[in-house]
């Protein structure tokens, strides 16, 4: 049987008999017996009678479709840490929660928009005023980290750019997650911000 509920109801509801706790970055979620409100448990259908340490097939694939992430979790837990009086990283890290959502969603557009977010967010940390600026005098991680840094500014901005200004036209197409391809160098940034407000 299907329960047809809001979402609001639903956490009112829930609410109400105590079945809230708090989750990522201080968002109210659901506690697992909360779910039986709307329908049976259907754990064993998905994993089914696999021993302590193995998993179903249907868990498998599931996994295996969660399991790629724009930002990996270690460096958002490394950030989470962070006590820093000069910079509230909240919106940082809601950038990086939601840049994974989009990416394993394959919101390409997203990703780019919410990679650029994150480009114009972090340049106060390294002591600069704008993302072109740190790309083109950071100097702290040598040659290598600037290049990187000179890639995201002079090739993804541009692709941002166009997600981001382009209008309607006759014909159009949709861009393809390689062109948002810029994980290993968002991670020597994050790594970077990591290291100087550690």
């Amino acid at each position: 049987m299907k329960l047809e509920i809001d979402h609001d109801t639903f956490k009112n509801k829930c609410a109400s008999k105590g079945l809230l706790m708090s989750g990522l970055f201080n968002k109210n979620c659901f506690k697992p017996e909360a779910f039986l409100l709307l329908g049976e448990e259907v754990t064993d259908d998905i994993i089914g009678d696999s021993g302590f340490g193995e998993k179903g097939m249907a868990l498998e694939l599931i996994e295996e479709k969660l399991s790629t992430d724009f930002v990996d979790p270690k460096r958002i837990a490394e950030i989470q840490v962070i006590q820093c009086e000069k910079f509230d990283l909240s919106r940082l890290l809601v950038l990086c929660d939601e840049i994974n959502v989009a990416y394993r969603s394959e919101c390409v557009l997203s990703v780019g928009m919410l990679l650029r977010a994150i480009m114009d967010y972090v340049p106060p940390i390294f002591g600069f005023a704008s993302f072109n600026e740190l790309a083109h005098n950071y100097k702290d991680g040598g040659r290598s980290h600037g290049k990187l840094f000179k890639n995201l500014q002079n090739s993804f901005r541009n692709t941002a750019d166009g997600y981001l200004h382009t209008q309607a036209r006759k014909k159009d197409s949709i861009p393809l997650m390689k062109q948002v391809d810029y994980q290993s160098e968002l991670d020597i940034l994050l790594s970077e911000v990591v290291r100087i407000l550690k």
